[in-house]
């Protein structure tokens, strides 16, 4: 238990850091279509992976709000984005409020996400 409560605090730390560099220090570009569709797949992807307790899910939402909000094509994707971000920053999602909170980005991608239940 011990063991796993330093894993816990080590990975924390180490998300702090990610987080700062990568919100503070790293310029940010213009997302493309392409990048947008990479961030959807990923998800996706995490999302066929299904373990009942994944961080990585709500990682990756994170990171697919983040390219949706800086996505510069014809469509807008700022509402997803902002959905995702909200999901991003919570504890319990499903697959389903994933899929409603990326219908632009499902449209732009050309596939909904998939469905597999509670996420944690």
């Amino acid at each position: 238990m011990a063991l796993l409560r330093r894993l816990s605090l080590c990975a924390g730390a180490g998300f702090l850091i990610y987080s700062f560099v990568d919100g503070c220090l790293i310029d940010k570009e213009p997302a493309t279509r392409a990048d947008v569709c990479r961030g959807y797949e990923e998800l996706g992807s995490e999302l066929r992976q299904f373990r009942v307790i994944d961080n990585a899910v709500f990682r990756k939402a994170g990171t697919l709000a983040d390219l949706a909000d800086r996505y510069e094509g014809p469509e807008d994707l700022s509402a997803d984005a902002e959905k995702l971000d909200g999901i991003s920053d919570s504890h319990t999602t499903t697959s389903l409020a994933l899929r409603k909170a990326s219908t632009r980005i499902a449209d732009l991608c050309g596939a909904p996400l998939p469905l597999v239940g509670l996420l944690r």
